[in-house]
């Protein structure tokens, strides 16, 4: 071994106390897992990103659907933290809009949404993970995991090759198996299903809201997602719904006839084409992974991704090690 490279290692194990492969692995690619792999990375640490699909996002990813490329699955809330919103402008280098309908002369919102979607805050987030040298691995699963206590690092599993690391990313969401004696066989994974139901719907009117809480025939929620698609000007309109059970997602005329009784398409509309989209997600139980003791929690980090808006108890911390999207570019 060259004397420099052992010179390295011999540094790298006095201020790591072990040598691992990485120092963060971080699981999933949703937007606050993005930034937090992100500030890692420009603290100096070697960081991996696992996604198991083919496209950033979790929740937050893009779709084609009736097709429409780069439409958000499901129906999102940015909320109206300016904070947030000026850190999205200046370090995710979003063009952020208000979130209201071009039909309202005078938004009753002061609330804000990506010019693009979804998609442009993935995609921004994407390209800086690739320039800033975090390792993105896409299409892989992170299958396993040994919590190793003693050597406060973690064993992981990806694809059937192992890796090693100091310290494990993890979200409410993550799909993990433990293979510790003794909570490997506590471990159970709760799968959480949201239907979705699309609604391409030919309308010669401007779209009259974005974001709508329904609570009716079985559809939680509502989103024209057409301001964010770039169908504005083309006479149609697509439609996203969030839908409590999967038997809900054959009553697409009930909706058409709900939106019109609320004055929110026009009484002429119609349905071009409908698709149908079942997100799945996996509750990640946290309880089998107390019976490793304060040792686990040395190891194992935890970021609440549930909302765009937790991302505000991040602000500062992230601020201060990462750079601005004018000069990270």
């Amino acid at each position: 071994m060259p004397k420099q490279l052992l010179l390295l290692c011999l540094w790298c194990i006095a201020l790591y106390g072990v040598e691992t492969d990485f120092d963060y692995v971080v699981v999933g690619t949703s937007p606050l897992s993005m930034f937090e792999a992100l500030y890692k990375r420009c603290e100096g640490h070697r960081v991996l990103v696992v996604e198991q699909a083919t496209e950033c996002g979790g929740a937050w990813k893009s779709l084609t659907i009736c097709g429409v490329p780069n439409v958000d699955l499901g129906c999102h809330e940015f909320g109206q933290d300016l904070a947030v919103r000026k850190f999205l402008e200046e370090y995710a280098g979003c063009n952020i809009i208000c979130n209201a309908p071009l039909s309202c002369q005078s938004p009753p919102t002061k609330e804000f949404y990506p010019s693009r979607g979804c998609y442009e805050l993935i995609h921004n987030l994407e390209y800086l993970l690739q320039t800033s040298g975090v390792i993105l691995w896409m299409n892989c699963k992170l299958e396993s995991l040994f919590l190793d206590t003693d050597r406060e690092i973690a064993e992981v599993r990806i694809n059937g090759a192992r890796y090693t690391t100091r310290k494990l990313l993890l979200s409410n969401s993550s799909d993990i198996q433990i293979e510790n004696p003794g909570v490997r066989d506590m471990y159970q994974a709760k799968v959480q299903t949201y239907p979705h139901l699309y609604l391409l719907i030919e309308d010669p009117t401007l779209p009259r809201f974005t974001y709508k809480n329904l609570g009716v025939n079985g559809a939680s929620r509502a989103m024209n997602l057409t301001p964010f698609a770039g169908l504005e000007g083309t006479g149609k309109q697509l439609i996203s719904f969030q839908l409590h059970k999967e038997n809900f997602l054959d009553l697409q005329d009930n909706y058409l006839e709900e939106l019109k009784k609320q004055g929110l398409l026009d009484p002429s509309a119609r349905i071009l084409c409908k698709q149908t989209y079942i997100y799945k997600q996996v509750l990640l139980n946290r309880t089998p992974l107390h019976q490793l003791g304060e040792s686990a929690n040395k190891i194992l980090e935890f970021i609440d991704t549930g909302h765009i808006n937790h991302m505000a108890l991040h602000l500062e911390r992230w601020k201060r090690v990462m750079k601005p999207w004018k000069n990270a570019i």
